[in-house]
């Protein structure tokens, strides 16, 4: 390989290394590339497929959850948002609940959802976006037949799912 700085020719190195990952080691050939006469280093690392494929599955598995009425995955998680894509089997609902440290926002980008707000019952299709705020009771609820999916963005002084106090829940779940 010839430099893209210089045009020299360069000479690739090879050094198998690992990935620790959630206590699981992955193995990884780390590659560089260097030209002796100018000093110069390129670094790349790459994962063979089966641990590429393996690690890829961890990962996804730590930022998703399934739940009785569905599942969700959190797309974004920082100190001061939580973002999160959550799939509502069809005739299943969410427990109604408050959070004591976090408002939501959703938004939904399929189907039809039922909300259940402070007691009142609203609507939202595709497209259509809710608030909820610090310490409202809420559910939402599919009563359709297909998915329904929506977009909860949390914002707050905490974003742990201990901050999920149940006022209700068809499966049995405490606080």
């Amino acid at each position: 390989m010839k430099s893209p700085l210089t045009g020299k020719e360069m000479k690739l190195m090879s050094e198998p290394s690992t990935l620790t990952y959630r206590g699981k080691q992955y193995n990884v050939n780390y590659h560089f590339y260097l030209c002796e006469l100018s000093n110069e280093q390129f670094t790349t690392t790459e994962l063979d497929e089966q641990n590429l494929l393996e690690l890829n599955k961890q990962v996804k598995l730590a930022f998703s959850d399934i739940r009785p009425w569905g599942f969700y995955e959190i797309l974004l998680d920082t100190d001061y948002t939580k973002v999160k894509q959550i799939t509502v089997n069809p005739g299943q609902k969410l427990s109604y609940q408050y959070h004591e440290k976090r408002k939501e926002y959703w938004t939904i980008v399929k189907g039809s959802a039922t909300i259940i707000l402070d007691d009142e019952k609203v609507f939202r299709n595709q497209g259509e976006s809710i608030h909820i705020p610090l310490g409202s009771k809420h559910r939402i609820i599919n009563e359709t037949d297909d998915i329904l999916i929506f977009i909860e963005v949390q914002t707050g002084e905490s974003f742990d799912e201990e901050d999920i106090v149940r006022i209700e829940d068809d499966y049995g779940r405490q606080d």
